[in-house]
């Protein structure tokens, strides 16, 4: 009976544990990875985008989602200033801008999706 446990045990392949890593180097957009909801994302990873010149702006719309840090009270704000600081950065006529607030998390963060 042991040895057939022990042949159980041995005769599964081992699953690589799928982790993305902090950047830099930050991954590509398209990397798998970040779709796979097994993978564990460490803190500090990122992501790059790869972008080109157009003649006229294409974002029109902003999704904000703001989740403070739990138990932090300022961090709703502070998040929700950081968002809008990136968005008038962008090179855009007039962005509609939806903003969500989230329940808290450990870590906080402003989720911005841009159309």
């Amino acid at each position: 009976m042991a040895l057939a446990a022990l042949l159980l045990v041995f005769s599964e392949p081992a699953r690589a544990e799928c982790v993305i890593p902090p950047g830099p180097p930050c991954l590509p957009f398209d990397d798998p990875r970040w779709e796979d909801p097994s993978c564990a994302v460490s803190v500090g990873s990122c992501w790059y985008v790869l972008t080109e010149t157009v003649d006229e702006p294409l974002i029109t719309r902003a999704t904000v989602r703001i989740t403070p840090i739990c138990g932090e009270p300022e961090s709703g704000p502070a998040l929700r200033e950081a968002a809008f600081k990136v968005l008038s950065g962008l090179d855009a006529y007039e962005i509609e801008v939806s903003m969500t607030t989230e329940y808290c998390s450990d870590t906080g963060y402003a989720d911005i999706k841009l159309s």
